[in-house]
C-alpha cells in the first residue's frame, strides 16, 4: 500500500495539536514548541521521501521480536529505522535502540545516550513504535497522566539542549563577524547596513547633525525631544521620541565612522537577558569602517558637555527610595502619574515640584497639566489629613490616590471611598522673590538688552 501523505499529515498535525497543548500547560516556551513541529514535519516528509523514490527490500527480522515471519516478524520500530534510511545505507542497530545510530546530529546523540533505559524505551515505544500514551500507560501499569508528565519533561529537556545548541552556533557566528569588522545589524538612523557595510541615508544623516548641533547650542534632551515632535521627525521603531533615544544617538561612536562591536552579550540561552559589555567579554574596535556623518572633533565636544552637565546635576545626597508622593498623584490629563523633579537645578533657585512626565517631556501640545510645588503638596496634604505630623506610611493608609482633574484644583480619594477637592495657587512672584532675586533679574534684562542694542548696531 502507497503512502497516504493526507491521511498521515491530518493524524501527525491532530497528534501534535494535543501534544502542544499539554506542553503550554506544562510552561514550554513557544519557540520550543514550533521547533519540534517543524522536526515531526520533517520527519512526516522524510517518510514520503522514502515511499515515493525508494523501494521496500529485504531485511532481517527485528533482533527483539521472536517471530520468525518475514514481513509479519519486523516490529515498527525496524519498519521506521527502514523509512529514515536509503536503500544504500548498511544498517547498524544494537539491541532495542539501534535507532541511535541513524541519528546525524551528535549532539542529540550524547544527550539521548545520556538518558535512562526507561526513558530510552519511553521514546522508542511512542516515536518510532507509534504507540500512543494510553497504551504505554496500561502496558507499564501507571497512569496516564504520570506518561505524559514524562514525556513532556523529556521534549522539554531536549528544547532546551537544542536551544543550547543554536544559542552557541549563533554566537560563534557573530564572533567571526566582529573578528572581521562587520556588525552584526545596522539599522539605526542615519545608516543602514547593505553589503555588510554601514551606508548613509541622506534625510536621517541631517537629523542627526541636528541634534549633536543643538545639543552643543545648549539645548537639553528633553528640549529636542520636543523639538523633534514639533518637526513631525518619526523614530525608526514608530514610537515616541525619548531622552534616553536622543542620549544613544549622542553616544554612539558609529557617527563617527568607527564602530565598538559586542556592547552588549545574552546572559544564558534560556532568558536571552541582555547585559552592557564593561569587559565581560571581548570586545572589537573598528576604526574608519564606514563613511562618517559627525567628526571626531565634534562628537568630542558632545561626550565633553554631556560629562559636564552630568557632573552638574548630579545630586549632593543618595536617592533614599520613595518619596511620599510617588505613585500617588495622577494626570487628568493624560492619565500619568505624576513625578518628582528639581526645578533650576544646580542654582540657589532650586526648588522640588511634580509634574507630568508626558507634560514634561512632550510639551503642552500633548499634555496640558501644570507643575505643582511640593511645597503647597505638603501643605494641602496636611490640610486634608488634619495633622502635619504625616509620613508616607501615614499618607497610604488614608489616601488611595491624589487625582489632578483640572490647573489648581487637587482631589484627594481616601481609602473609605469619599473624596476631597482643594483648591491651590502658586504664590505671586511679589511674595515669592526676595529683593536679591529681583535685582539680579533686573541686571540679567539690562545686559539682554543691551546685547540687542549691540546686535542692531544702536546706541
Amino acid at each position: 500500500m502507497g503512502f497516504n501523505y493526507g491521511k498521515e499529515r491530518y493524524r501527525t498535525e491532530k497528534e501534535f495539536a494535543r501534544f502542544a497543548r499539554a506542553c503550554r500547560e506544562a510552561g514550554m516556551p513557544e519557540d520550543a514548541i514550533a521547533e519540534m513541529y517543524q522536526y515531526d514535519r520533517e520527519a512526516l516528509n522524510s517518510d514520503r521521501r522514502y515511499y515515493t523514490h525508494t523501494q521496500p527490500f529485504a531485511g532481517a527480522a527485528f533482533c527483539c521480536g521472536d517471530d520468525e515471519g518475514y514481513e509479519e516478524g519486523r516490529s515498527p520500530l525496524y519498519k521506521n529505522c527502514l523509512a529514515q534510511c536509503s536503500v544504500q545505507l548498511e544498517i547498524h542497530y544494537s539491541g532495542c535502540y539501534g535507532w541511535l545510530e541513524d541519528i546525524d546530529t551528535p549532539a542529540l546523540v550524547l544527550w539521548l545516550k545520556a538518558l535512562s533505559d526507561d526513558d530510552l524505551e519511553l521514546l522508542t515505544l511512542i516515536v518510532f513504535d507509534g504507540r500512543n500514551q494510553s497504551e504505554v500507560a496500561r502496558e507499564w501499569h501507571r497512569s496516564e497522566a504520570a506518561i505524559s508528565k514524562r514525556m513532556i519533561t523529556l521534549l522539554a529537556a531536549y528544547a532546551q539542549e537544542e536551544s543550547y545548541n543554536v544559542s552557541e552556533n549563533q554566537k560563534w557566528r557573530i564572533r567571526r563577524m566582529f573578528e572581521q569588522g562587520r556588525p552584526n545589524t545596522g539599522r539605526m538612523l542615519g545608516y543602514r547596513l547593505k553589503d555588510g557595510v554601514l551606508q548613509i541615508v541622506p534625510g536621517e544623516a541631517g537629523i542627526v547633525k541636528m541634534i549633536f548641533n543643538d545639543y552643543l547650542s545648549g539645548m537639553g534632551r528633553n528640549l529636542i525631544v520636543k523639538k523633534l515632535i514639533r518637526m513631525g521627525v518619526p523614530t525608526l521603531s514608530g514610537g515616541q521620541w525619548r531622552e534616553s533615544t536622543v542620549l544613544g544617538i549622542l553616544t554612539n561612536e558609529k557617527y563617527t565612522g568607527d564602530m565598538l562591536l559586542q556592547k552588549t552579550y545574552s546572559v544564558d540561552h534560556l532568558t536571552k537577558k541582555q547585559m552592557i559589555n564593561h569587559g565581560e567579554r571581548r570586545r572589537y574596535y573598528i576604526e574608519n569602517s564606514h563613511e562618517p556623518i559627525i567628526d571626531k572633533e565634534t562628537f568630542a565636544k558632545v561626550q565633553q558637555e554631556l560629562a559636564r552637565r552630568a557632573e552638574k546635576f548630579q545630586p549632593n545626597a543618595p536617592f533614599s527610595g520613595e518619596y511620599p508622593f510617588t505613585g500617588l498623584i495622577r494626570c487628568g490629563f493624560c492619565g500619568g502619574y505624576f513625578r518628582r523633579k528639581i526645578t533650576a537645578s544646580g542654582t540657589k533657585y532650586a526648588k522640588p515640584v511634580w509634574i507630568c512626565p508626558t507634560f514634561n517631556t512632550y510639551g503642552k501640545d500633548i499634555c496640558s497639566a501644570q507643575q505643582i510645588p511640593e511645597k503647597i503638596l505638603i501643605e494641602k496634604t496636611s490640610e486634608v489629613l488634619g495633622t502635619a505630623d504625616w509620613d508616607r506610611e501615614t499618607l497610604l493608609s488614608y489616601i488611595s490616590e491624589i487625582w489632578v482633574p483640572e490647573h489648581n484644583l487637587l482631589m484627594y480619594v481616601f481609602r473609605d471611598g469619599h473624596t476631597e477637592e482643594v483648591a491651590w495657587q502658586n504664590p505671586s512672584r511679589r511674595e515669592s522673590w526676595s529683593d536679591e532675586m529681583k535685582q539680579t533679574a533686573r541686571e540679567r534684562q539690562l545686559r539682554m538688552i543691551e546685547r540687542r542694542r549691540k546686535d542692531d548696531g544702536t546706541d
